[in-house]
């Protein structure tokens, strides 16, 4: 039996709680599944990515995508870029994106973007504290990549750069075996 621990309890004393995360960047869909005030929240956006080289000339919207700007943080190949997700990159750019089916090392290489691209189609919180556990069908590939890429502090906005800044921490508890 596989458990996962943390050192904090997930929501009792704290007053910035763990938030429990599932996450499968699958090839067609990336899922991510989180509880926040004893409700679960669940997003799906297709599994695309598209880095923007100038500003967009109107702010874009859409429950299964987001828009965000990496301000600093533990992946400093990130600062000062920005990067749209899901249905936002069809209608920007419909032929000149990145699908992560291509290659399946694309899913590790952008499964941040994938997660923050998420919580950008939420209501805006000043931080978020994930406890995040991933599915993948290539877990020993893929696991130290993983933990290597997502895991530490970003501080990031979402919906552009002038926007409200957040700080998303992510600990990766575990990388699973896809479906489990």
């Amino acid at each position: 039996m596989l458990t996962a621990t943390s050192p904090l309890e997930a929501s009792v004393g704290q007053r910035d709680p763990l938030m429990p995360t599932g996450f499968d960047c699958g090839a067609g869909l990336t899922k991510l599944c989180l509880s926040s005030n004893g409700k679960q929240i669940l997003l799906r956006q297709p599994s695309k990515v598209l880095e923007l080289k100038s500003p967009l000339l109107a702010e874009l919207n859409s429950p299964e995508g987001g828009h965000f700007y990496y301000h600093s943080g533990d992946r400093s190949d990130l600062i000062n870029r920005q990067f749209l997700t899901g249905e936002l990159v069809t209608w920007k750019a419909p032929i000149t994106h990145i699908k992560l089916s291509d290659d399946p090392a694309l899913k590790a290489e952008y499964a941040l973007h994938m997660v923050l691209g998420a919580l950008a189609s939420l209501p805006h919180r000043q931080q978020w504290k994930l406890f995040l556990v991933i599915s993948t069908h290539s877990r020993k590939l893929f696991n130290d990549r993983l933990k290597q890429l997502l895991t530490g502090n970003h501080i990031v906005s979402f919906g552009g750069q002038n926007k409200p800044e957040s700080k998303v921490t992510i600990s990766l508890e575990a990388v699973v075996p896809e479906g489990a």
